[in-house]
């Protein structure tokens, strides 16, 4: 079976702990399948998607606690189910870390069973994940007193660039996208690659740069920490001055 963008990551991590971040990152942004309790036979074989019906996980039992299989592809589970007719569900990796630290215990994730880049995630991951995957999330919080230091970057940023151009295709309310370096922004990290989006409707900055953070968090450059600012207008303005944007919606 020909490998995953996943199998490289997670090959990419093994080799190099610099790059675990970025498994994770992809892991989080992917869609990802699973087996789901279904009593209907007429529904077998269908992907059950998140917002069609309420999600019942096929949880496993090892060692009395819950595990949760998840595979890259369907063609995955379906070789693991070795051929068992089952409905299976498909979410971002995402929504499967929160729903799974959700629950106590927490469920285990044991991620493409069989494969080459098979990785059993204990609970201490996967809260930890979740955990991050929730502060990526949080909407950039700027005192009026902040004293931040803006910078063009001399750096091109190029796998993070084409990465989100492609997912704000999708995405008609970003009209222009830039890329600036913030000192003074989170105090845990030095510097932050900020992404900054020029919105339509500025109420709609923070939700759209929600919507962004699992691509971001996938092509997050090594040794780097990369923000999103959707609604913070004196980065906006600085970037707008001083760079050029790297994506730009073209009207229709």
């Amino acid at each position: 079976m020909t490998a995953t963008p996943l199998d490289n990551a997670f090959a990419a991590a093994m080799a190099d702990p610099t790059q675990q971040n970025a498994f994770y990152g992809l892991l989080l942004e992917t869609e990802l399948f699973f087996p789901v309790i279904e009593t209907d036979p007429a529904k077998i074989g269908e992907v059950l998607q998140a917002d069609s019906d309420t999600l019942s996980p096929l949880l496993l039992e090892v060692e009395n606690l819950p595990v949760l299989p998840v595979f890259d592809s369907q063609e995955r589970l379906a070789e693991w189910a070795e051929g068992a007719e089952m409905r299976f569900g498909g979410l971002p990796g995402y929504a499967i870390v929160e729903m799974a630290a959700a629950q106590d215990p927490v469920v285990r994730i044991a991620f493409n069973v069989g494969q080459l880049s098979f990785h059993h995630m204990e609970a201490e991951e996967i809260s930890w994940l979740c955990e991050a995957w929730q502060s990526m999330r949080e909407a950039i919080d700027v005192s009026a007193d902040a004293d931040l230091k803006l910078a063009v970057p001399a750096e091109e940023f190029s796998d993070l660039k084409e990465a989100l151009i492609a997912r704000m295709r999708d995405i008609p309310q970003i009209a222009r996208a830039y890329v600036v370096l913030v000192e003074g922004l989170s105090a845990d990290v030095p510097r932050d690659i900020c992404v900054v989006l020029d919105v339509s409707e500025a109420g709609d900055g923070n939700r759209i740069a929600e919507e962004l953070v699992p691509t971001a968090a996938a092509h997050e450059p090594a040794g780097e920490s990369v923000v999103i600012s959707g609604n913070q207008p004196t980065i906006l303005a600085f970037a707008k001055s001083e760079t050029e944007p790297f994506y730009e919606r073209i009207a229709a």
